[in-house]
């Protein structure tokens, strides 16, 4: 049976290459599965986005964008919430690269 509450998960980045593992695990660790994960990387110079692909190719509700760098968190979650089709999900919930979600036990 499919969740009834469809979430978005925004995630802004910038050289969040230490953090993204973290906090692709507790996504993954999440017991509501009905949620999409796109991923804002604001022109990163260390391995983000090198991560973000491999990640991505194993997590099909993975989408990876990428820009120019703007150097504000704000901008990178504006661009990444501008691309989201909102009638698709209930709920967007906002995570920076060095974030993570707590389980939900």
């Amino acid at each position: 049976m499919a969740d009834p509450l469809r979430i978005h998960v925004v995630t802004a980045c910038h050289n969040a290459e230490l953090w993204l593992p973290r906090l692709a695990e507790s996504l993954r660790e999440q017991s509501h599965r009905d949620f999409c994960w796109t991923v804002y990387d604001d022109a990163s110079t260390d391995g983000s986005v090198a991560l973000l692909q491999g990640l991505a190719a194993e997590e099909p509700r993975l989408r990876l964008l990428r820009g120019s760098r703007r150097g504000w968190a704000a901008r990178a979650r504006w661009r990444a919430l501008a691309s989201l089709d909102a009638a698709d999900r209930d709920l967007v919930v906002l995570v920076d690269g060095d974030d993570w979600l707590a389980g939900s036990e």
